[in-house]
């Protein structure tokens, strides 16, 4: 018995022994938890382009609510279009850190996350809104209607950037009523031709083409980049026209063929037609203060839909308005020569600004 409680002993002296050879490192560091907390700024409404009225605002604490100093606090937009004066910070003695925010010119929702090692991040709210109204938009900018055929118009106020402020108590007026007629909102067809449309409301204007045709006809147009039949275009700027042949909604498809001039007064221009010249289109390359463009050109396939022909590269480098019109002939067999007759040439006429 005796010799088994001696073993024993031995045993713990011997782990006691290696016990004693660890107590020069010390206990391990406690390991302190944070908490981050909003303090200020969320749930803020400005308009677009413009700083928020307050900082964001947040406190770093221990888990005995005691302010942390010297945390660094990492900021990031996490949606929405907006930029922050400091993407990152330092807790003060009150463990208070801070950003300022300035929104873009984007409106809409805009979430800031604030983090902190060993704390939960948080998020901040805040609402870019549109500025005042600036412009006038009224959609669609170019139509095709059929005889007897309508049209819903719409018209917005936008802000300076492009942001939508609401539909717009607008007047609308045909400046060709025998072809189009307006009624409240509504555009009616009333004649084979081109009608202009002027919306105003609130001192701000806006226009747009809208071509009538035949039920089974089509328009033959010349569009700007923006899908706009008539705009302005800046001194020695390029800028593509699109000539397209357009059905109105519900228009049968047909073959057609197709052959005509492009012409162009008082404005001096440069011009190359980009087209595929195994398909019948021109290709040419000149400057002048007025001429004629030929095009000539055809689908392989049924038109149910808008159809690019040709596309022509404009560089207008003298002059203050050019008139560009287009002109169809009857080209092609007898199918063709029944399209083309149904065809509503639209005449655009580009304001060119200094």
């Amino acid at each position: 018995m005796r010799k088994r409680l001696a073993i024993c002993f031995a045993s713990l002296g011997l782990l006691s022994g290696c016990g004693g050879g660890d107590s020069t490192t010390g206990p391990p560091a406690p390991t302190v938890s944070l908490q981050l907390a909003m303090v200020g700024g969320d749930n803020q409404q400005a308009q677009v382009a413009t700083a928020l009225p307050q900082d964001l605002v947040v406190r770093v604490t221990d888990s005995s609510a005691n302010p942390q100093s010297g945390k660094t606090v990492s900021w990031s937009v996490a949606g929405g279009d907006a930029v922050l004066s400091s993407a990152s910070t330092s807790t003060n003695a009150q463990g208070l850190a801070s950003t300022g925010l300035t929104l873009g010119t984007v409106a809409g929702a805009i979430t800031v996350r604030a983090s902190v090692s060993g704390a939960t991040p948080v998020t901040f709210s805040a609402m870019a809104v549109p500025g005042p109204a600036e412009a006038l938009c009224l959609e669609p900018s170019f139509g095709v209607l059929a005889l007897s055929g309508s049209m819903t118009l719409t018209v917005n106020l936008t802000d300076a950037y492009g942001n939508a402020i609401g539909d717009a108590a607008a007047q609308l007026q045909s400046r060709s009523p025998s072809v189009l007629s307006i009624s409240g909102t509504t555009a009616s067809g009333q004649a084979r031709g081109v009608a202009r449309v002027i919306a105003r409301a609130e001192s701000l204007t806006d226009s747009a083409t809208y071509a009538v045709v035949e039920p089974d006809g089509f328009a033959l147009v010349f569009l700007t980049d923006e899908g706009e039949a008539v705009g302005s275009v800046t001194m020695g700027d390029p800028v593509s026209l699109n000539l397209k042949l357009i059905p109105p909604a519900g228009g049968n498809s047909v073959m057609a063929s197709l052959q005509g001039a492009i012409r162009w007064n008082a404005a001096k221009l440069r011009y190359a037609g980009a087209g595929a010249r195994g398909q019948g289109m021109v290709w040419l390359e000149n400057e002048s203060d007025a001429g004629e463009l030929r095009y000539a050109g055809y689908s392989q396939q049924d038109i149910s839909s808008e159809m690019r022909l040709a596309t022509y590269q404009f560089e207008f480098v003298a002059g203050n308005r050019a008139d560009l019109t287009i002109d169809v002939e009857v080209a092609g067999d007898e199918e063709a020569r029944i399209v083309t007759n149904r065809i509503t040439p639209v005449v655009t006429a580009l304001e060119v600004l200094p």
